[in-house]
C-alpha cells in the first residue's frame, strides 16, 4: 500500500480488542496519535523521531483519568511536532 492511502486505509480500531477500562474516545485518540507518528516517520522522512513521554508506573494506565491525561499529552506533543515539520 502506498503512502497516499496510509492515513485512511492502513490502520483501524478493532473495537473487540479495546480493553474494558478504556473508553472509545481514548482508543480513537491513541489511534490518531499513532497515525501521526507513522506519518512523521514515513512521509516526513523523520525515521528517528521518538515521542519521549514518561509514565510514573504501568499502574497509572489502570487509572482512566491518568491514562486519558497521558494520551492527551502524547497527542498534543505529536500534533505539535507534525505541524512544525509540515511548516
Amino acid at each position: 500500500m502506498g503512502d497516499e492511502r496510509l492515513w485512511t486505509d492502513k490502520y483501524r480500531l478493532n473495537h473487540i480488542m479495546i480493553p474494558s477500562f478504556m473508553s472509545n474516545n481514548i482508543a480513537n485518540k491513541i489511534l490518531q496519535t499513532g497515525k501521526a507518528v507513522n506519518f512523521i516517520r514515513r512521509c516526513c522522512q523523520e525515521q528517528d523521531w521518538i515521542l519521549d513521554l514518561k509514565m510514573q508506573s504501568l499502574l497509572d494506565c489502570l487509572d482512566t483519568n491518568m491514562l486519558a491525561q497521558w494520551v492527551e499529552n502524547a497527542a498534543s506533543k505529536t500534533n505539535a511536532h507534525l505541524i512544525e515539520v509540515l511548516f
